[in-house]
């Protein structure tokens, strides 16, 4: 049997999380939050319920949520322990196979939770001049240097990796078309500059799910819009 004490304590921590939901944005978080509390208050609830079945019914129902909820924890600081060790040992940023599993991480949350999100596929121009005028070396430079300002201009939420080359992807989760808008008007303004060549990027977006359900048609979508971007010569000055 549960002690005043015991139920009190309990009822704290499940309005802790309840707090929780309404004071966080993500949706992981609020999600979790309310599992949760509503473990803790099924278990405080037991306390006050007659029959005896009854009772049993509420109380491990409480202890089989917060035993799942942390399971989900368990796995779910897994993953991310895993994404934070793929890093792009020249950038910083993320490898492809990181920011892929984000990427499709984001798609299943999406499915489960109908929430939306946007993807930012980037690249370099002028790039090949400057590796064929002043070798790799500097090209290694520029690559940094243009990794260390998207990120910058980004939202600290956003995820930033490197696809390949010169090409970077940017995951912004629960981010709606005029946020992903916004963005990238302003990346659109930056420069970066190496001797006498003037570094700017080409940028397409793709939303979730409008434009695709699978990590293949958001990146080809993308990246055909920045082409389409480069052709019609608005690159970012």
């Amino acid at each position: 049997m549960l002690g005043i004490f015991e139920i009190f304590f309990i009822c704290l921590i499940a309005f802790i999380f309840w707090f929780l939901i309404f004071l966080s944005r993500d949706s992981w978080v609020r999600t979790v939050s309310g599992l949760y509390s509503t473990g803790f208050l099924l278990i405080a609830a037991s306390k006050f319920i007659s029959p005896n079945y009854l009772k049993y019914i509420f109380t491990y129902a409480g202890y089989i949520t917060l035993s799942y909820t942390l399971l989900m924890n368990v796995l779910t600081i897994k993953h991310f322990r895993r994404m934070v060790s793929l890093k792009d040992a020249l950038t910083g940023c993320l490898t492809r196979a990181a920011i892929s599993d984000h990427i499709n991480y984001e798609i299943k949350k999406g499915e489960r939770i109908k929430k939306k999100f946007n993807l930012l596929f980037i690249d370099l121009n002028n790039f090949k001049q400057i590796n064929d005028k002043y070798g790799h070396s500097a090209g290694d430079k520029v690559l940094a240097k243009a990794a260390a300002i998207i990120k910058e201009n980004i939202r600290k939420y956003d995820i930033l990796g490197r696809w390949g080359g010169d090409e970077f992807v940017v995951l912004m989760p629960e981010a709606g078309s005029a946020e992903a808008q916004t963005i990238t008007d302003k990346l659109s303004k930056l420069t970066a500059e190496y001797e006498n060549f003037e570094i700017s990027l080409s940028i397409g977006c793709a939303h979730y799910p409008e434009d695709g359900y699978t990590i293949e048609k958001l990146i080809d979508t993308s990246d055909k819009r920045m082409y389409e971007s480069r052709n019609r010569k608005v690159d970012i000055k």
